[in-house]
This record gives structure tokens, sequence and C-alpha cells, in this order.
């Protein structure tokens, strides 16, 4: 028997359909500021290199590394210029919008293991403890975002190898939410998003829950 786990990113996808109104709880969560706001404000720039580097300007020399032979354990290094600098962008949308800053550490991190070591195939080769073959799939709320991020993808200039890759079951740490609005953002024919469509995802981003899944049976 093979059982089916139903896989969520870091966040679990809770957002709100387009026609469901926030909840008390949810309004509050829009008006108070992101849990992990930094009270001194620091550039896109500043946030990535600490969040990321653990470095500062003093210590960061902007290398690049392109061997994926290298017995090193590090993945960041492998960001090229152009994803650097799409992060640093990335980090002060959401200082500005509000959204928890992990959200943007866990893409980072994908963009990073996609540079150092390809296209992910996902989980696989994976056992319950009585010995039953486990496989991944996603849950209704992540297959509606995996399709729209998939329609999102072809103006996105964001890497459309590594869109293909974060689609992949089992195989991304990065929130669907949080990918879905960065696709959006990150176009060549940005959407205006109403200030009244943001407060649900706004929300919901604004915490990171930890990850959830469970086995459920086949049904074939």
């Amino acid at each position: 028997m093979i059982n089916k786990i139903c896989s969520s990113s870091i966040a679990p996808q809770s957002a709100l359909p387009p026609d469901k109104k926030a909840s008390t709880a949810e309004q509050r969560a829009i008006a108070e500021p992101a849990a992990n706001a930094d009270h001194v404000k620091l550039s896109g720039h500043a946030l990535m290199l600490s969040r990321l580097f653990g470095q500062d300007e003093a210590t960061y020399t902007g290398k690049v590394m392109t061997d994926r032979n290298s017995t090193t354990t590090a993945l960041v290094p492998y960001l090229t210029g152009e994803d650097r600098a799409m992060l640093e962008k990335m980090y002060d949308y959401s200082v500005a919008n509000g959204i928890d800053l992990r959200h943007v550490d866990a893409l980072g991190g994908d963009l990073a293991f996609y540079r150092r070591f390809g296209a992910s195939s996902g989980a696989h080769d994976l056992f319950d403890t009585e010995g039953h073959a486990l496989a991944f799939e996603f849950s209704q709320t992540d297959k509606a975002y995996a399709e729209r991020i998939a329609d999102n993808s072809a103006t996105s200039t964001i890497d459309q190898g590594f869109l293909q890759s974060e689609l992949v079951v089992g195989g991304r740490g990065t929130n669907f939410a949080f990918l879905e609005r960065m696709t959006e953002v990150f176009s060549s024919q940005p959407k205006d998003i109403p200030r009244a469509n943001q407060a649900p995802i706004a929300a919901l981003l604004q915490q990171v829950p930890a990850a959830q899944s469970r086995a459920i049976p086949a049904t074939s």
C-alpha cells in the first residue's frame, strides 16, 4: 500500500478565498506590526547580508560561487548577482507590507539550493514505521496556489526554472502564498494589487507556523 502525505510549506496554506472576509483575529493581525519587524529600519541589502549571509558590509565580498563540484556545504554563495538584487527588493517589499521576513529567508534558501544543485526532484524513497511507501501530494489549497503560480510564471521575472522546481511536490520550503505574491510583484506585467485584497494575505504572512504534514491512505 502507498500512503500519501499532504505536504505544506513552512507556513500552512490557510489564505482566505477572495470572497471571504478576514476574521477578527486576522483583522487584528493586519493592524499589528509583523512579529519580527526591525526596530531600526534596515535596507533590503543590509537585511539580506545579515539574514542570509550572516555578514555585513565590512565582511561581505560579493563573491559568487559556480563550481557545483565544490565540497563546500554553503549554499548562499551560489546565489547570482541578479538573485541577490531581487532578494534585496523582496526584503524591502516585505518590510513595507508587514510580511514576516522569514518568508524571504525561505525563498532565498530554496533559490540558493537550486543554484547549487539544480532542480528539485521532490521527496522520494520515504516509508512509514510499518514499511509502507509514502508519496507526497499538495493540499487542495496548495494546488490552487500552484496553478496560479504556474499561470503567473509566464510573465514573472523570477527564474523560470526555479519556479518550476518550486512546484515539484515536496520540493520546497517557500510558502506558496508568498511565492504567488512575488510572481505578481516581480513581473514584466506587474499587477496592481488593491489594498483591500492585500489584507488577508498580509495576515497570513505575518506568522510562520511550524510545517505540518499528514499521511493519507491512497485511493488507488
